[in-house]
């Protein structure tokens, strides 16, 4: 994982955010039994152990997305610098 205290502007800014945000979660859950992390005692269905699942699950789809978009674009480049004098960029 990434030291955000070596890093600077809004990508730190990003991370610590996120990091606060996961402690937070986290934190909500600190002294519960699995019966409670699991129980959804409001009008809706959302339990605490649910939300986390869901945000576990959100962030590895971004986390796919954000690293399937560059390595598509490098694969079409290559591509396309092939047919254009031979070259392979990713050879």
């Amino acid at each position: 994982m990434t030291n955000t205290a070596t890093l600077s502007g809004e990508r730190a800014d990003l991370l610590d955010s996120l990091t606060q945000q996961r402690f937070f979660l986290r934190n909500t859950t600190r002294g519960l039994t699995d019966e409670q992390v699991a129980a959804a005692p409001t009008a809706s269905s959302l339990c605490l152990g649910g939300l986390i699942k869901h945000l576990t699950h959100g962030e590895q789809q971004w986390v796919d997305f954000i690293l399937a978009g560059p390595a598509q674009h490098a694969g079409h480049a290559d591509i396309i610098r092939e047919t254009l004098d031979g070259a392979k960029s990713m050879a």
